[in-house]
């Protein structure tokens, strides 16, 4: 079999130089294509850009989905939007003289100088990028890729210092204007968020406390769940209903433990995860981008990371364990059930976690967080006015 693999790469990559001399071609049009989960989701910071430049300024824009229930659910909301797969969307696609995605490029070849190319990511925290164990053509697409972006944000060097070192990026590329599913976590309520989790989850009201339990994804592929038999009685004693969401490419996880403290918070129930952060007091990961998310509430975190050495040797940690960690930290559930019944009961983190807390904040957002749509969007129309000037705008279109 290993002459079919060869031969699918083979046209692979005919198939990519065919892109390439396709995007070179057809002529650009002051347009913003978003894509959002590689094309499966209406989410993260590509929504969150989206919908602010849409109140706030007179650009094109555009989304771009595989999913066909996706575009027929945006244009009923009076978004506009193509079916990936289609020529149409191939065409939008080639057309758009800016693409802005949060996961993979819109098409897996283009023509760099051609368009205005913007990462915005879908999040930075303690897990190396790309894997140690990453497959060297893997490693080598995705330096491919990042080395044409034109635009890459990030909240801080420290956060994520892998970005223009050990994965390339244009010179100039690297900006700290942050996240804006940020500013949505920032301009959102607790109470509205709590709300918003009590109608998906189809109760009439929620306990006192709510507790994230949200891991990130294992190369190994083992779910280093907590023991929730051991929590049992602190989480009633505490009124607190914890929810338990996987990380998408864990699609079939159950979790051990299910009741009416313990429910099920994954992409089918609540597939954009930002639209309920402001509800949650308490956040349980490992090494999850979410971590820097709930940051920018100040809210207790605590880290459960009792496969330290091996995911370290799987897939890498750039953050020192504990000093970069901004929260309570756990190696083994004798030590996470203490430091849960100091932040369950007093509501806030221990007197180390907190202190890392305060002086990590301030690390790993280089700016105050909250403004991130407002400096992203300056910085695209000012990429676009460069190439396409408004008062070209017309004869393009």
């Amino acid at each position: 079999m290993k002459w079919l693999w060869a031969l699918g790469r083979r046209l692979a990559g005919l198939a990519e130089v065919v892109l390439v001399w396709a995007d070179a071609l057809v002529p650009k049009r002051r347009q913003i294509l978003f894509s959002s989960g590689n094309g499966r989701m209406y989410a993260d910071n590509a929504r969150y850009l989206f919908e602010y430049m849409a109140r706030h300024t007179r650009e094109r824009l555009v989304w771009w989905f595989h999913d066909p229930r996706l575009v027929a659910w945006a244009r009923q909301r009076g978004v506009q939007a193509v079916f990936a797969r289609s020529l149409a969307g191939l065409w939008t696609a080639l057309r758009s003289g800016v693409w802005v995605m949060d996961h993979g490029p819109i098409l897996p070849a283009w023509h760099p100088r051609r368009r205005v190319t913007v990462q915005l990511w879908h999040g930075v925290g303690p897990k190396r990028e790309p894997a140690r164990t990453a497959p060297i053509r893997v490693v080598r697409k995705q330096r491919e890729f990042f080395s044409k972006y034109d635009l890459f944000t990030t909240t801080s060097y420290e956060v994520a210092p892998e970005w223009g070192t050990r994965i390339p990026l244009k010179p100039g590329a690297l900006v700290l204007d942050g996240y804006p599913r940020h500013d949505a976590i920032l301009r959102d309520d607790r109470e509205r968020a709590r709300e918003r989790i009590a109608r998906v989850l189809g109760r009439p009201g929620l306990p006192a406390r709510i507790l994230l339990y949200a891991p990130t994804w294992r190369e190994q592929g083992a779910e280093a769940e907590p023991d929730w038999t051991r929590l049992e009685e602190l989480v009633e004693k505490s009124d607190t209903l914890v929810l338990l969401r996987t990380h998408p490419l864990y699609s079939r996880w159950q979790p051990s433990r299910l009741d009416r403290r313990f429910v099920r918070f994954n992409g089918d129930v609540a597939p954009d995860i930002y639209e309920y952060l402001a509800g949650v007091d308490v956040l349980v990961t490992d090494y999850s981008s979410l971590c820097v998310d709930f940051l920018v509430l100040r809210r207790p975190i605590v880290f459960c990371v009792p496969d330290l050495e091996e995911y370290d040797r799987v897939r890498g940690i750039h953050w020192r364990y504990p000093d970069d960690f901004p929260g309570d930290v756990a190696a083994s559930m004798d030590e996470l059930v203490p430091v849960l019944e100091h932040v369950l009961t007093r509501g806030r983190l221990t007197e180390a976690g907190a202190r890392r807390q305060a002086v990590l904040y301030d690390r790993y957002f280089a700016l105050p967080p909250g403004r991130a749509c407002e400096r992203l969007t300056a910085r695209i129309e000012e990429l676009m006015d460069r190439r396409w000037p408004r008062h070209d705008q017309r004869s393009t279109q």
